[in-house]
């Protein structure tokens, strides 16, 4: 899905690539309306679906995943801040 979208996002504007994906649009609202901004952060998304993948396999537990999600998020957000 995520990668269908952003190709089409090379070539169409936001609200014409909406269209094209009404189910998308519908099943995962969040996610979709993510995706259709220019500046969405796509290592984080992509760090967030390993994640929930390494969790439905039983690879990691929720709280392992929790951990390694929130250290990406500080790391980028809070520290990348503070530095500043």
């Amino acid at each position: 899905m995520i990668k269908e979208v952003t190709e089409a996002l090379l070539s169409k504007p936001p609200a014409v690539v909406a269209g094209q994906f009404p189910n998308y649009q519908t099943e995962f609202p969040l996610l979709f309306a993510m995706i259709l901004k220019p500046d969405y952060d796509q290592v984080i998304l992509q760090k967030l679906i390993e994640q929930y993948e390494k969790m439905e396999s039983g690879e990691q537990t929720r709280h392992q995943s929790s951990v390694e999600v929130g250290t990406v998020l500080v790391n980028t957000f809070v520290k990348g801040k503070v530095a500043q």
